[in-house]
């Protein structure tokens, strides 16, 4: 068994045990600093931290006025200033707040509400519908609407549930002030992407957000006069922990994404210098640069600079990302730092820091995390195991599942990796999707998938085992850029397409040992079945390949 201790912390952090001291101390220290950026119709607005903190009070204050203390309260739609709200509104001082994707059907809907039972539900216009015909059947007691202008209907107003917890405070109402938090209650529950089975709810506290946000701040410098874009779905634990929480934490500015279209031009306009978000964001990305380097006949990447110059620092985590493309933001001037972690988690458990870098790896431990590698094979690769005040409480009302991942405060993370000889740590791939040959060999897809993606005819790819006679071989669905590959090679047919992406795959299997070469692909044009977090739905896109033959 490998096992390493944390790092040390670079810099100094000041304590906090819960999310109301950081939203009390932030604002005592950056008053009038903005911390949040959104548009509307067309005009940037502006957040200073003592407005958002007068604004989570006076929600706060309102929820518990409709008898919601101790209970369990969702929050769904796009990241925004009131989903916020809405957060740090519930956790400090209400009961616990229970995000739910954005992008979910009515059955997942269905599922979230009969496990965690919410009295409330703050939403969007478009969930109403939807939420209403369900109120009855999972005792659903408010909806919450945020784009109500008025009460109505069996709903409420979001504006004026605001406007009545001013009242209430100026009144002098302190009922929400003086709510005490216990630290290490579950205080926020989040459904995981079920990409392999149902969705679980992980249990997270006050101390296991407050430990992450410390620790990220002790190796990645966040500064006051810094603005982060947030654009990943801020329900899941990666941007709600890395972009929101700690950037509430560090005094800096939250700017709200308008779209995945958007990111270019509000990297632009919002002046971003920090950008928390997946590899496929960033590769697309690069992608276009590159693009505008040989559109202007630039000679290197300098322009970027003018383009985005204050943009430093791209966190980057939730998958595997191709090194080449973290060594060329690297040269542009902004530091790439790739992270890794889980929901349960909550989420980082490692990253590279600001003063230790190895492209291709997923990092250090963060200060006060244990990693270990349990099981080791002959190549060192074995589960990836952590320990820290980070670390969940379990799963909502599922001893069983708790056990499977819990063991003497250790969680074993279903993900394989090892760690090489400076400490630093590297995936390898789920253990659920490990593909074990014939002879004994271990295939990690993902590892295939991320040389194969960094063709520029390439889209996005996925690799898988098929039988052939007594035989397992790998084989490989390729996403091809079709405007890419009509723009470099003229008005092609698809047959073309596929010896294009055939000669490709021949000089990958080149690169590789014998026992991983893609013996066989298909192509296609349709996008990969992702969760919201874009990972590849394995299971589902495999019964999807199988129904097409």
């Amino acid at each position: 068994m490998n096992q390493m201790k944390e790092i040390k912390p670079i810099y100094e952090v000041r304590k906090i045990n819960n999310l109301r001291e950081m939203l009390d101390s932030s604002t005592e220290l950056f008053a009038n600093n903005p911390a949040f950026k959104f548009k509307k119709d067309g005009e940037i607005i502006t957040k200073t931290y003592t407005e958002f903190n007068e604004d989570v009070k006076a929600l706060g204050t309102a929820l518990l006025s409709l008898g919601l203390k101790g209970e369990h309260i969702s929050v769904t739609g796009v990241n925004s200033y009131k989903w916020c709200m809405t957060y740090l509104a519930v956790v400090n001082g209400i009961g616990t707040i229970v995000p739910m994707d954005k992008a979910i059907p009515t059955i997942e809907i269905e599922n979230i509400l009969s496990q965690s039972a919410p009295k409330a539900i703050i939403c969007e216009t478009k969930y109403v519908d939807t939420l209403k015909s369900l109120q009855d059947k999972y005792g659903l007691k408010y909806i919450i609407c945020m784009e109500a202008t008025e009460d109505g209907n069996g709903v409420l107003s979001f504006d004026k549930l605001l406007e009545k917890g001013r009242n209430l405070l100026k009144s002098g109402d302190t009922s929400y002030l003086n709510a005490e938090i216990d630290n290490t209650a579950p205080r926020i529950m989040l459904f995981t992407s079920g990409t392999t089975s149902k969705s679980k709810a992980v249990l997270l506290t006050h101390k296991n957000l407050c430990a992450n946000t410390m620790a990220v701040s002790m190796v990645v410098r966040y500064k006051p006069e810094d603005i982060l874009l947030s654009v990943l779905p801020i329900h899941h634990t990666f941007e709600c922990l890395v972009t929101f929480i700690t950037g509430i934490y560090n005094g800096s500015c939250i700017a709200f994404c308008e779209g995945l279209k958007h990111i270019g031009s509000n990297l632009k306009e919002f002046d971003i210098s920090i950008f928390a978000c997946v590899p496929a964001i960033l590769e697309s990305i690069y992608s276009q640069l590159k693009k505008a380097k040989a559109t202007n006949g630039y000679e290197d990447f300098s322009f970027v600079k003018k383009l985005y110059p204050h943009f430093r620092l791209a966190i980057v985590g939730a998958a595997s990302i191709d090194k080449n493309t973290v060594i060329a933001f690297n040269e542009m001037g902004i530091s790439c730092q790739q992270g890794y972690g889980l929901t349960e988690s909550s989420p980082v458990i490692s990253v590279e820091t600001d003063t230790c870098r190895c492209p291709g790896s997923i990092g250090l431990p963060l200060p006060g995390i244990e990693i270990k590698i349990e099981n080791p094979n002959s190549e060192g690769i074995g589960e990836i195991c952590a320990k820290g005040d980070n670390i969940m409480l379990g799963y909502y009302n599922n001893e069983e599942a708790t056990k499977e991942v819990l063991e003497d405060g250790w969680l074993h993370t279903g993900d394989l990796g090892y760690l090489d000889d400076n400490g630093f740590l590297f995936i390898s791939g789920r253990k659920k999707t490990v593909i074990v040959l014939d002879n004994g060999k271990n295939v990690f897809p993902e590892e295939v998938e991320v040389i194969l993606n960094t063709n520029d005819e390439i889209l996005e790819s996925f690799v898988f085992a098929e039988k052939k006679d007594t035989r397992l071989e790998l084989r490989a669905e390729i996403v091809y850029d079709e405007q890419h590959i009509r723009e470099k090679y003229g008005n092609v047919s698809e047959e073309e397409i596929y010896e294009i992406i055939d000669n490709i795959i021949r000089k990958t299997n080149k690169t590789l040992p014998l026992y991983k070469y893609i013996r066989k692909f298909i192509i296609t044009t349709e996008p990969l079945l992702k969760t919201t977090t874009n990972k590849i739905k394995r299971y589902a896109e495999l019964d999807k390949i199988k129904a097409v033959k």
